[in-house]
């Protein structure tokens, strides 16, 4: 049972223990007496000196960072200066309450634990600040006193019933405790921290209040970071000098403390970007291999050495049910009406685009290649949504709009392609771009690939389906018109995010990888003059493709 009412029995319990536990007992207590030392109502001015608000917040800060990074080259000269600066500090002012003295006193004695090298040494600077820092919440009332007590007799058990025998992983982990049971501060404690908190706000200092209201809450971290980047601010923190801090000045200004908080500041920014931009890399490069994954047509080789196409057999599987085995037969029916009713001035990329789709469902039904029959859609409402289709009929227009809402009732049949649709709109696409010479070059590229191999007796019929179907989508696509920047934004699908453009070219993209996987692992092909051309294609295409996704 562990018992503290008072410094000896502080004294007493500490005796064998580690030099890290009274480091983070010392700091702990201190950091409870803070609000003390930064209350306006404690100094005769209703004011905080400034030399005082600066050593204070860096004492605090340099203990706390130093408790988390004892290996630190400079964590023992580190505390130690800001001791002196503390010491320094309480000396030069003036009218300073019991309590703000005691807690200066907390502050100074835990940076003294942080520097100690002996066990000895760390429990007589962490007597010492839990003894301070019990005077300054006495001279609060006796309730908080009692308070205290109790929360450093809290630690000692959380300590005490630490498993292992690491004594810095527990030191550590009680950092990250909350900084009172229940996170409930004394009422006088939370009152001085309350006035407290107003000032370092009206002093353009907020950055501070958050940095304590961390450790008030459960938050191991120094400035909300993950663990690696936090360390690495405070271990900044502990590498500048004493003219660092003060600027050489024997009393700093507000001013100056700004500036260094501002720089502080801009560590904390520079580690958070650092860190978003590396997710990002990481988010783009996950993006990448899902939309290469669902690739639709997947292409593979087959026993006899052949490259074959035919669905993504994970990413174009449907659902079953009556309406799957209905929709096929339907669209059809739509198709055929529309094509035979299409206007002489109609865009041939209208016919052509329902012709392939039509011919795709009657040779599939139910088990599409969804990168195939998706583009042909996407042109022929890229059509239809144009200012010329509304000189086509109530009729037509009728049937168009029911054809689409079918379409998109069939695609619904297919729940993984919404995880590619996901992985498209997490990519960069420059749609202007999409329209340069090296883009028609690069799709022109991937049907040359395709032709290439079936010069070498290296395709299978689905194969050659395929390409030609791709090589008809690229030629209707680049067809369209060129989308202005005003209205690439209607072109934009509320629920992907993607234009027709912007996925087709994702299609592109992910054939062109897959087909070079596929021939460069099968060995009949890879070594043949036409399955070497084959790859050098595809090698320029993916080149110009992979740019336009922002790699």
């Amino acid at each position: 049972m562990v018992q503290i009412e008072n410094r000896e029995q502080f004294a007493e319990w500490l005796k064998d223990k580690p030099a890290q536990w009274a480091q983070a007992l010392a700091l702990r207590s201190a950091l409870r007496a803070l609000p003390f030392a930064l209350d306006p109502d404690m100094f005769q001015e209703r004011a905080t000196p400034p030399i005082l608000t600066a050593a204070v917040i860096r004492g605090i800060i340099v203990s706390w960072a130093a408790g988390s990074c004892p290996a630190h080259d400079m964590a023992t000269a580190a505390t130690a200066t800001a001791a002196t600066a503390a010491t320094a500090a309480i000396r030069a002012v003036r009218a300073t309450s019991a309590a703000t003295a005691a807690t200066i006193r907390a502050i100074r004695a835990a940076d003294a634990a942080d520097a100690a090298d002996a066990a000895d040494a760390a429990t007589f600077a962490a007597t010492f600040a839990a003894t301070a820092a019990a005077h300054a919440t006495f001279a609060a009332d006796a309730a908080t006193a009692t308070a205290f007590w109790q929360q450093l007799e809290e630690d000692c058990v959380i300590l005490r019933l630490a498993t292992g025998d690491n004594a810095q992983a527990q030191s550590l982990a009680l950092l990250g405790q909350p900084l009172w049971v229940e996170k409930q501060m004394p009422d006088a404690v939370s009152d001085s921290w309350g006035r407290a908190d107003s000032y370092l706000d009206s002093q353009d200092l907020g950055f501070w209040c958050r940095w304590y209201q961390r450790r008030l809450a459960e938050e191991a971290s120094g400035f909300a970071l993950p663990p690696e980047q936090d360390l690495i601010v405070q271990g900044r923190l502990l590498e500048q000098t004493d003219e660092w801090w003060t600027g050489g000045q024997e009393r700093p200004d507000m001013a100056l403390f700004r500036k260094v908080t501002r720089e502080i500041e801009g560590w904390v920014a520079q580690q958070r970007q650092l860190l978003q931009s590396a997710e990002e890399i990481i988010n783009k490069h996950q993006a990448l291999n899902k939309i290469i994954e669902s690739s639709s047509p997947e292409f593979r080789s087959t026993p006899d050495g052949k490259i074959d196409a035919g669905p993504n057999p994970k990413f174009d599987v449907p659902t079953l049910d009556h309406d799957l085995t209905e929709l096929p037969a339907i669209l059809r029916g739509l198709i055929q009406t529309i094509v035979a009713s299409l206007p002489q001035n109609t865009p041939p990329v209208v016919g052509q685009s329902l012709a392939g789709y039509e011919q795709h469902l009657v040779e599939r039904g139910a088990q599409p290649i969804l990168g195939l029959i998706k583009p042909w859609m996407d042109a022929a409402r890229a059509e239809f949504g144009s200012n010329d289709a509304s000189l086509w009929g109530k009729g037509l227009e009728s049937l168009f709009l029911s054809m689409f809402e079918k379409h998109e009732l069939f695609i619904e049949h297919f729940p993984l392609d919404e995880e590619r649709e996901k992985a498209i709109a997490l990519l960069p696409f420059d749609e202007i771009k999409s329209l340069s010479a090296d883009v028609v070059e690069a799709l022109h590229n991937i049907v040359e690939a395709l032709g290439a191999l079936k010069d070498g007796g290296q395709t299978t019929e689905d194969t050659d389906k395929v390409a030609d179907a791709v090589k008809q989508q690229n030629e209707d696509f680049m067809s369209l018109a060129i989308p202005s920047p005003s209205i690439l934004s209607d072109d934009i699908e509320e629920d992907s995010g993607n234009t027709p453009r912007k996925r087709l070219f994702a299609s592109r993209l992910s054939i062109a990888e897959r087909l070079y996987a596929a021939t460069g692992t099968t060995v009949a092909i890879a070594s043949t003059p036409t399955g070497q051309a084959a790859m050098q294609y595809l090698a320029s295409a993916l080149d110009v493709l992979r740019g336009l996704f922002g790699f």
